[in-house]
């Protein structure tokens, strides 16, 4: 059996999508990862592409780690000079 090539993110949401189906182990674990995901930007390598230059550009004090590069961003989501995938 040939397995197409999969970014950690998307072996993660389809985790996250089948999490019903997965043992109480390995559903601990998953929801570890989305919370430590949620919490850091970095963590999240499709939003952290999506959105990394205007993190830069309009947050550059914020820190990942705590949910703040969120809050920043959501305090810009009207600028329109963000990219449209975070806007």
């Amino acid at each position: 059996m040939l397995f197409q090539s999969q970014s950690q993110s998307d072996t993660l949401a389809c985790l996250q999508v089948h999490i019903d189906n997965l043992s109480p182990k390995c559903q601990k674990q998953v929801l570890h990862l989305s919370e430590l995901q949620s919490a850091n930007i970095h963590l999240n390598q499709q939003l952290y592409l999506a959105c990394g230059r205007d993190v830069r550009r309009v947050c550059p004090d914020v820190h990942p780690g705590s949910g703040e590069v969120y809050t920043c961003l959501l305090q810009y989501k009207s600028d329109r000079y963000l990219s449209k995938s975070v806007s």
